[in-house]
Protein backbone atom coordinates (compact mmCIF):
# COMPACT_ATOMS: atom_id res chain seq x y z
CA UNK A 1 0.00 0.00 0.00
CA UNK A 2 2.80 2.04 0.99
CA UNK A 3 4.48 1.57 -2.71
CA UNK A 4 0.86 2.01 -4.24
CA UNK A 5 0.95 5.52 -2.68
CA UNK A 6 4.32 6.64 -2.91
CA UNK A 7 4.62 6.41 -6.45
CA UNK A 8 1.05 7.81 -7.15
CA UNK A 9 1.35 10.70 -5.54
CA UNK A 10 5.36 10.97 -7.51
CA UNK A 11 3.09 10.79 -10.56
CA UNK A 12 4.16 7.63 -11.64
CA UNK A 13 1.11 6.19 -12.15
CA UNK A 14 2.24 2.50 -14.16
CA UNK A 15 4.53 1.87 -11.08
CA UNK A 16 1.61 2.44 -8.89
CA UNK A 17 -0.65 0.43 -11.04
CA UNK A 18 2.31 -2.37 -11.09
CA UNK A 19 2.31 -2.44 -7.26
CA UNK A 20 -1.56 -2.11 -7.34
CA UNK A 21 -1.63 -5.55 -9.40
CA UNK A 22 1.10 -7.22 -6.88
CA UNK A 23 -0.63 -6.58 -4.62
CA UNK A 24 -3.93 -8.40 -5.69
CA UNK A 25 -1.55 -11.16 -7.14
CA UNK A 26 -0.38 -11.93 -3.49
CA UNK A 27 -3.48 -11.89 -1.27
CA UNK A 28 -4.72 -14.37 -4.37
CA UNK A 29 -2.03 -16.83 -4.09
CA UNK A 30 -1.68 -16.59 -0.18
CA UNK A 31 -5.66 -16.69 0.45
CA UNK A 32 -7.48 -17.14 -2.79
CA UNK A 33 -9.25 -14.58 -4.81
CA UNK A 34 -11.42 -13.01 -2.55
CA UNK A 35 -10.39 -11.74 0.72
CA UNK A 36 -11.45 -8.45 3.07
CA UNK A 37 -8.32 -6.59 2.63
CA UNK A 38 -8.81 -6.83 -1.11
CA UNK A 39 -11.73 -4.28 0.21
CA UNK A 40 -9.22 -1.89 1.64
CA UNK A 41 -6.61 -2.21 -1.46
CA UNK A 42 -9.36 -1.31 -4.25
CA UNK A 43 -10.68 1.45 -1.82
CA UNK A 44 -7.62 2.68 -1.69
CA UNK A 45 -6.66 2.73 -5.77
CA UNK A 46 -10.32 4.44 -6.16
CA UNK A 47 -9.61 7.22 -3.81
CA UNK A 48 -6.24 7.65 -5.35
CA UNK A 49 -7.95 7.54 -8.98
CA UNK A 50 -10.83 10.13 -7.74
CA UNK A 51 -8.24 12.06 -7.13
CA UNK A 52 -6.87 12.42 -10.73
CA UNK A 53 -10.43 12.54 -12.34
CA UNK A 54 -9.89 8.71 -13.04
CA UNK A 55 -13.88 8.04 -12.48
CA UNK A 56 -14.57 5.44 -14.36
CA UNK A 57 -11.44 3.18 -13.18
CA UNK A 58 -12.60 3.77 -9.05
CA UNK A 59 -16.23 3.32 -10.32
CA UNK A 60 -15.07 -0.25 -11.24
CA UNK A 61 -12.79 -0.36 -8.48
CA UNK A 62 -15.96 0.32 -6.01
CA UNK A 63 -18.15 -2.56 -7.61
CA UNK A 64 -15.06 -5.07 -7.70
CA UNK A 65 -15.08 -4.45 -3.96
CA UNK A 66 -18.64 -4.48 -3.34
CA UNK A 67 -18.73 -8.01 -5.56
CA UNK A 68 -16.17 -9.19 -2.48
CA UNK A 69 -18.00 -7.42 0.25
CA UNK A 70 -20.67 -9.47 -0.62
CA UNK A 71 -18.80 -12.41 -1.49
CA UNK A 72 -16.91 -12.81 1.71
CA UNK A 73 -18.59 -10.71 4.25
CA UNK A 74 -22.21 -10.67 3.32
CA UNK A 75 -24.59 -7.84 2.60
CA UNK A 76 -25.19 -6.74 6.24
CA UNK A 77 -21.44 -6.33 6.87
CA UNK A 78 -20.13 -2.67 8.07
CA UNK A 79 -17.69 -3.06 5.62
CA UNK A 80 -20.00 -3.36 2.78
CA UNK A 81 -22.31 -0.33 4.31
CA UNK A 82 -18.82 1.52 4.05
CA UNK A 83 -18.55 0.81 0.14
CA UNK A 84 -21.84 0.98 -0.22
CA UNK A 85 -21.31 4.79 0.78
CA UNK A 86 -17.92 5.07 -1.23
CA UNK A 87 -20.14 3.99 -4.08
CA UNK A 88 -22.90 6.77 -3.44
CA UNK A 89 -20.41 9.70 -2.81
CA UNK A 90 -18.65 8.65 -6.40
CA UNK A 91 -22.18 8.73 -8.09
CA UNK A 92 -23.22 11.57 -6.69
CA UNK A 93 -19.89 12.96 -8.04
CA UNK A 94 -20.93 11.64 -11.64
CA UNK A 95 -24.11 13.05 -11.83
CA UNK A 96 -25.90 9.33 -10.89
CA UNK A 97 -28.01 10.89 -8.30
CA UNK A 98 -30.30 8.06 -8.48
CA UNK A 99 -28.16 5.41 -8.09
CA UNK A 100 -26.38 6.90 -5.49
CA UNK A 101 -29.53 7.12 -3.59
CA UNK A 102 -29.42 3.44 -3.88
CA UNK A 103 -26.51 2.78 -2.35
CA UNK A 104 -26.74 5.12 0.39
CA UNK A 105 -30.64 3.77 0.75
CA UNK A 106 -28.78 0.32 1.27
CA UNK A 107 -25.76 1.34 3.56
CA UNK A 108 -28.30 3.22 6.41
CA UNK A 109 -30.24 -0.31 6.11
CA UNK A 110 -26.92 -1.90 6.78
CA UNK A 111 -26.12 0.32 9.65
CA UNK A 112 -29.44 0.44 11.34
CA UNK A 113 -29.51 -3.24 11.97
CA UNK A 114 -26.66 -2.61 14.07
CA UNK A 115 -27.32 0.87 15.20
CA UNK A 116 -30.98 0.89 15.79
CA UNK A 117 -32.30 4.30 15.46
CA UNK A 118 -28.86 5.89 16.06
CA UNK A 119 -28.06 5.36 12.23
CA UNK A 120 -30.18 7.60 10.91
CA UNK A 121 -27.45 10.12 12.81
CA UNK A 122 -24.68 8.26 11.08
CA UNK A 123 -26.51 8.18 7.67
CA UNK A 124 -27.20 12.02 7.88
CA UNK A 125 -23.29 12.63 8.20
CA UNK A 126 -22.46 10.44 5.06
CA UNK A 127 -25.54 12.55 2.69
CA UNK A 128 -23.82 15.97 3.72
CA UNK A 129 -20.17 14.88 3.23
CA UNK A 130 -21.64 13.21 -0.30
CA UNK A 131 -23.55 16.43 -0.91
CA UNK A 132 -20.38 18.90 -0.25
Amino acid sequence: MILIRAHFYNHQYDKADKYFSKALAVLEHHWGPFHPFQITIYGVMANLLISIKRMNDAMFLYQSSLKCCLQVLGSNHNMTAEVHTDLGKLQVRMGGQSDALKHFKQSYLIYESYLGQDALETAKSALQVACI
